[in-house]
């Protein structure tokens, strides 16, 4: 997954260094009033655009790695949340219950029909009179 995201910020940060170099090549054109420096403003956007199109692939294969890792351990993530969760649940069940937890963190205040049922995880919370 490192692996993916990095292919993808390094071609999209080539894609941003050869627009800049493109831009410096245009003022080079308009300040010395030679018109061969627009071919490479024109070859540069071309090389850019492209390797942008590139990183917009290389972000799909990453954002697949993201969603499927994601994917591997929501029911953990809910447990660290604290949220009493079945182990098995539909898939609509799933996706009101996180509804109810995007809700939760999104607002803070969810209305009442939104209120999660949160259990207290005994191995992370401080004991009484301890300091956390």
């Amino acid at each position: 997954m490192a692996d993916a995201e990095a292919r993808f910020l390094a071609v999209l940060n080539l894609s941003a260094v050869i627009y800049f170099a493109s831009m410096e090549f245009l003022a080079v054109s308009i300040l010395r009033g030679d018109p061969k420096w627009l071919v490479a403003v024109g070859a540069g956007c071309a090389v850019g655009w492209a390797a942008y199109r590139y990183s917009c692939d290389l972000a799909k294969v990453f954002g697949e790695y993201f969603r499927s890792a994601f994917d591997l351990y929501r029911l953990d993530l809910l447990r660290q949340l604290g949220v009493n969760a079945k182990n098995v649940m539909a898939l609509d069940e799933e996706r009101k219950l996180w509804t109810r937890v995007q809700s939760l963190t999104l607002f803070s205040d969810p209305k009442d029909q939104l209120m999660l049922e949160f259990r207290l995880n005994s191995e992370n919370s401080p004991r009484p009179g301890q300091r956390s």
